[in-house]
């Protein structure tokens, strides 16, 4: 069964741009490290200057070694790093959430 981890971001005010750059370099390394990665905004509903980051696994292995994965590997680990100081110094978006979710098992 597919899982998948969400993380929903509230972007600041101007910062929109911003944020979908640097989350389109996140994209680039969770692909890299074996993730199927989209992102979504509402269009109706929810809430406003939103983004969801949704990290796509084929089963809760894959997400198990995708995790150990990012955990390990230095240039992840530097990425990581350097958001958590742009964060700190000129914050664009918070984290309001975060899932980890699983398609529901029905019987055959």
């Amino acid at each position: 069964m597919k899982v998948i981890n969400t993380t929903q971001w509230k972007i600041h005010a101007g910062h929109l741009p911003e944020f979908l750059a640097a989350a389109g370099e996140y994209k680039k390394e969770h692909e890299r490290l074996g993730a199927q990665v989209r992102m979504w905004v509402p269009l109706a509903g929810g809430q406003p200057n939103t983004v969801l980051y949704v990290i796509e696994h084929a089963d809760i292995a894959a997400y198990g070694a995708f995790t150990k994965k990012l955990i390990t590997d230095p240039q992840y680990q530097k990425a990581v790093k350097a958001t958590q100081e742009q964060q700190r110094v000129n914050p664009i978006a918070e984290m309001t959430a975060s899932t980890l979710l699983s398609e529901p098992w029905t019987p055959s």
